[in-house]
């Protein structure tokens, strides 16, 4: 017999709260500015620092406020299902113990410019655990405001408000949107304080997990990941069947490159073995015309040492007649030297007898003149 589910919750001075969405997109950051607590960790480059479900209390005019940190969807450590059943674990035993959720908050990345595979499923995994009679406790909201422009940031949030796959179907049941500011205690307060007054109820998820015995994948959120890994596994082995035809293909053309690799390897053998024939009789017949030229190239350089040993003695005899030509000519030089050195003095002997001669005819020419002027003046004189 299945047990009944526990009867309507009672008025409590408790509100409580949880933040969903994935990873990174500031869940607990939301509640460190709501309680002004500098002691939670804040994760960072979408690696989730919330491991399990943590609950923070902090008191919001005179109530007692227990805001739930659930871990994130899309973890890059932990699967969508790990994290469900982390999220279940909470949830079942907050159910059997009759504590019922007044809001949850659903926290968006603005900076998220479309939505991607993962961004929808955790769309659609919020859609599921709530149901539609719960959308009217639900927040969407929407962070990191300051990493956009103000135009852009705008857009894309219409974006999310005008498509039913995004937040349209949510807005239209009953769940409302609103904008969270970095270190923004106000706007995190204004979110909070828009749910006390909201009646708390028990999530869809939660009657769903009591019916099928806590069983996960017999829930529609469960069944959201359920199709989601199947259909993950389906293209996984459409991957493999591609693969493995891929490699199957591979094989044939390795095989078939192979069998041509062994018919070029015969024939470069062949190749190889008639190369090394040429080469040998090329080589031999190169060491017969080597040893043919260099006889050659020796009795060339025989002959030519021959005749230029003879020129040599030729030239030797030449230098030889030459050199005694020149000491021939050297002395002759020198008699010849010495003869005008002698002509040279006989020549000086003679200028000076020419001289002194000069004198004594220049006295003698003197003489007659002096006669020739008597002879004169003895003519000129009447004889008497």
């Amino acid at each position: 017999m299945q047990p009944s589910p526990p009867s309507p919750p009672e008025p409590s001075p408790d509100i409580y709260i949880a933040l969903m969405g994935q990873t990174g997109t500031g869940k607990t950051s939301f509640i460190r500015d709501a309680t002004k607590r500098k002691d939670l960790k804040v994760g960072h480059y979408l690696e989730s620092c919330t491991q399990h479900v943590e609950v923070i209390e902090t008191t919001i005019g005179d109530r007692t406020v227990k805001l739930i940190d659930t871990p994130g969807f899309d973890d890059s450590g932990r699967s969508d299902a790990d994290i469900l059943e982390t999220i279940s674990d909470y949830l079942r035993a907050a159910y059997t113990q009759k504590i019922y959720l007044t809001g949850v908050i659903y926290v968006q990345r603005i900076t998220d410019n479309r939505m991607q595979g993962s961004s929808l499923r955790c769309l659609r995994l919020l859609k599921k655990l709530c149901g539609p009679e719960y959308y009217g406790n639900i927040v969407l909201v929407t962070t990191m405001w300051d990493n956009i422009a103000q135009k852009e940031g705008e857009k894309r949030e219409n974006n999310l408000r005008n498509v039913d796959a995004y937040w349209g179907e949510l807005l239209r049941q009953g769940a409302t949107f609103q904008r969270h500011f970095p270190r923004g205690n106000a706007s995190a307060l204004k979110v909070i304080t828009h749910l006390l007054e909201k009646t708390p109820a028990v999530l869809n998820f939660q009657r769903e997990l009591f019916k099928a015995h806590g069983v996960i994948a017999d829930t529609s959120a469960g069944q959201v990941l359920m199709l989601f890994y199947a259909k993950k596994l389906e293209e996984t082995q459409e991957k493999i069947s591609k693969v493995q035809k891929e490699l199957e293909e591979s094989q044939a053309v390795m095989k078939k490159a192979k069998e041509e690799l062994e018919k070029s390897r015969k024939e470069r053998e062949a190749l190889e073995e008639q190369v090394k024939r040429e080469r040998e009789s090329l080589q031999a017949q190169l060491k017969r015309e080597r040893e043919s030229l260099e006889a050659d190239v020796k009795k060339e350089r025989e002959a030519l040492e021959a005749a230029m040993t003879k020129e040599r003695e030729a030239l030797e005899a030449m230098m030889k007649i030459e050199k005694e030509d020149r000491i021939s000519l050297e002395k002759k030089m020198k008699k010849g030297e010495e003869e005008a050195e002698a002509f040279k003095e006989e020549i000086q002997k003679l200028r000076d007898e020419i001289e002194t001669n000069s004198g004594q005819v220049k006295k003698m020419e003197a003489a007659l003149e002096e006669k020739s002027r008597g002879i004169k003046n003895m003519l000129a004189c009447p004889v008497q």
